[in-house]
């Protein structure tokens, strides 16, 4: 699988995991692929000749490969007519290398009519290269056969959580409860699309809107659901977001292949004198924001002389 991974805070990569687990549920064997470091087995920097012509290398003696496609991983921002053309080149000669490709589409290029000649003629060698192509609705299905020139039913449309595991065992009519809300006033307002709801308790509004006083009543309603999962004290408030983050780490190596692992931990130790002061001049800055804030909202709390 050819996807960004985590630890990256991205969507593909939570979208990627997802389907990894329910593939080795199947009983399939998965290697993956990133654009970047991460905890995959292997990674490539894929905006570049480089790094797609060493993926063409690794695609082959797959019995399948899936890429969860979107422009970002394999265009740079702001490439002109002759880098697009080059990467999607590259990209046709990958796909058909591999032989057997499966392009999970979150995104395209929306703009394919108005480019070249040779630009189009290239972007429907690419996506004819592919064996099997998966957008997640209907319109998605239109408009990708309609950009690039492909008939619709060469598309197969999927729904965007068919591979994600549930997190949560709360169904919609539970839902209104566990948020202090009645059951009948939750309700899409006609011509609009926007929600709307009526708490049971009224918010305090009363002299015109206080922020302070709704933060501090929702701090004290998600303290009241959740014991111990929130910070009431006003320090704390604006850097608790900061505070869940984890401290940044390097990820540990792995690798199917035998010796890959110990090869990474020898260019890791090469390596160390470079970034690991970076990684703790990151984690230094970000306890120092920590700091700021809570010493900033401390001051504009003290008492005025």
């Amino acid at each position: 699988m050819v996807s960004p991974y985590p630890p990256a805070r991205d969507g593909l990569a939570s979208y990627a995991v997802q389907e990894v687990k329910r593939l080795q549920a199947e009983g399939h064997e998965v290697e993956v692929l990133s654009p970047g470091p991460s905890a995959a087995h292997h990674h490539l920097d894929l905006r570049g000749a480089r790094g797609l012509l060493a993926l063409a290398g690794r695609v082959t003696g797959y019995e399948r490969v899936i890429v969860q496609y979107h422009p970002a991983i394999f265009f740079r921002a702001g490439s002109g007519a002759t880098a697009r053309a080059a990467t999607t080149a590259l990209l046709a000669v990958a796909f058909r290398r591999a032989g057997n490709v499966e392009l999970r589409v979150h995104e395209f290029d929306r703009e394919l009519r108005e480019r070249s000649r040779r630009e189009r003629w290239l972007a429907r060698a690419m996506w004819r290269a592919a064996e099997r192509i998966v957008v997640h609705t209907d319109a998605e299905q239109q408009h990708l056969a309609a950009v690039v020139g492909l008939d619709p039913w060469c598309i197969e449309v999927t729904d965007h959580g068919a591979h994600l595991v549930r997190g949560t065992s709360m169904t919609r009519p539970g839902a209104p409860a566990r948020l202090d809300l009645p059951a009948d006033t939750m309700r899409r307002a006609a011509g609009r699309g926007a929600v709307t709801a009526r708490a049971t308790r009224p918010w305090p509004t009363e002299g015109g809107v206080d922020r302070e006083r709704i933060m501090a009543e929702v701090r004290a309603r998600a303290a009241q659901s959740h014991p111990g999962s929130t910070t009431t004290s006003p320090a704390g408030a604006r850097s608790a977001a900061l505070r869940r983050l984890a401290p940044l780490s390097l990820p540990e190596p792995v690798a199917a292949r035998p010796g890959v692992v110990s090869l990474k931990r020898l260019v890791r130790r090469l390596t160390g004198w470079e970034i690991d002061p970076v990684v703790r001049q990151v984690n230094r800055l970000q306890q120092a924001v920590i700091e700021a804030l809570e010493r900033d909202t401390g001051a504009r709390r003290a008492p005025r002389a």
